[in-house]
């Protein structure tokens, strides 16, 4: 089965159903976490290159310990997503008609 998990920031994915994600993965179930933003707003002192690049870091880290197959982000601004619906529309779709998660 393939599993995809949807969470607005890194580190919601293991938050949020950390559990789940590992029972999916110790059945042999496929799963890929898709972040709509990098969080970078979690750490408002450094640019928001060095945030990407601290929380991504963290959330691959994550991914290994989860057993997850895949992670993706995709940078929406952090807070600010309904700025950038149309664009995070599209490549959700290009994933999830990639993944072909179950329904």
């Amino acid at each position: 089965m393939n599993v995809l998990v949807l969470a607005p920031h890194p580190d919601d994915e293991a938050i949020g159903c950390g559990g789940t994600i590992c029972a999916h993965v110790a059945r042999g179930d496929q799963v890929t976490a898709v972040f709509l933003t990098s969080g970078e707003l979690g750490l408002k002192q450094l640019s928001r290159e060095k945030a990407w690049q601290i929380r991504e870091g963290e959330a691959r880290k994550a991914a290994r310990i989860l057993g997850l197959a895949s992670v993706e982000f995709l940078r929406g601004p952090d807070w600010g997503l309904s700025d950038v619906i149309p664009r995070l529309a599209g490549e959700l779709r290009s994933i999830l008609q990639r993944e072909e998660p179950e329904r």
